[in-house]
């Protein structure tokens, strides 16, 4: 094999990993079995109950399903290491901890999963309007993290094709039309 070929074949995998994961793990609907069954990858067991529980309160079940049901959480563990290099994972579980930490003392030590979708909802909106320095970390991860829920919410089959305009084939783009035009549904794509 020459040279070239081996570079070549190394960039393709490179840029191809990304795309491989996200058509293999966040393109189809996750069966409720295997999102019991999933082995974290990247938080521990614990961290990501309390990561279903932050995604939850960001998109709650209402007439479409809640982000844990479509797998996002699992999705977010699955790629944070695809996606940084591993000084930036060390710093990412730091801010995440230091999220922890401030959950738990706004739960006044109760676990935040056992309280109310609107006390969630209130410790969460509260650190995210924040200001003080003091929590500059964990609301950069709490940013992230909603970034990454609606991302994966949204391209997530099962959202995609029943919630949202969904052509996967494109065809003719009109970028200034209304919502009405495009049938009351925003585009998946």
């Amino acid at each position: 094999m020459k040279r070239r070929d081996v570079l070549k074949y190394g960039a393709i995998s490179i840029m191809g990993a990304p795309l491989l994961s996200t058509v293999l793990f966040g393109s189809t609907t996750v069966p409720q079995a295997i999102l019991n069954s999933y082995n974290p990858v990247f938080f521990t067991p614990d961290q990501l109950d309390l990561l279903k529980a932050i995604t939850d309160t960001i998109l709650p079940k209402t007439d479409s399903p809640s982000a844990s049901e479509v797998g996002v959480p699992e999705k977010i563990d699955h790629m944070i290491p695809v996606l940084l290099i591993r000084e930036d994972r060390r710093d990412y579980l730091s801010r995440f901890k230091q999220l922890e930490t401030y959950l738990l003392t706004q739960a006044n030590g109760n676990d935040f999963k056992s309280l109310s979708p609107k006390e969630r909802f209130s410790i969460l909106d509260t650190l995210s309007t924040s200001s003080s320095n003091n929590l500059k970390q964990s609301r950069l991860v709490l940013w992230d993290l909603k970034g990454k829920t609606v991302d994966y919410y949204r391209k997530s089959q099962i959202v995609a094709t029943e919630f949202l305009n969904y052509l996967p084939v494109p065809g003719y783009y009109d970028p200034c039309i209304s919502l009405q035009e495009a049938g009351g549904k925003a585009w998946a794509i």
